[in-house]
């Protein structure tokens, strides 16, 4: 087995942990074709800080996750961390956008078929979608 193969066999491992179930097949192929960094341990400590907000019934609202993010964040900040948003009409980072994904049991999306869109572009696939799942 590749070290590549090792580390992304891990990184779904932890994901899995955090989670408390298996990620799907079709969001492992689609987190597979991103690059590590994106999948690593930016989206692990995502996913541990949502899992715990998201109620077994009742009403979804995910909670700021990171400080800056709570009080004021300035425009152009994902409304979770704080951290740049990839196109002005986003309201979460593409980090956050897909934690949101997987805690919510929802299918990873991804805008284009390329790993170099996935790379330098918006990477959820259907906006509108993402904004009435994730509005609160």
């Amino acid at each position: 087995m590749s070290s590549t193969a090792t580390d992304r066999s891990s990184i779904r491992q932890q994901l899995t942990q955090a989670l408390g179930h298996e990620i799907d097949d079709s969001s492992w192929e689609v987190l597979e074709a991103l690059p590590a960094e994106a999948v690593g341990a930016e989206l692990i400590w995502r996913v541990e800080a949502l899992r715990p907000q998201v109620p077994v019934q009742g009403t979804i609202y995910l909670h700021p996750i990171r400080p800056q993010a709570v009080d004021g964040a300035p425009p152009g900040t994902c409304s979770l961390c704080g951290d740049p948003l990839p196109a002005p009409e986003r309201f979460r980072c593409d980090s956050c956008a897909i934690a949101a994904q997987l805690v919510l049991g929802q299918p990873v999306q991804l805008i284009g078929a390329t790993v170099a869109t996935a790379q330098s572009g918006s990477l959820i696939q259907d906006e509108e979608i993402a904004r009435t799942a994730w509005i609160g």
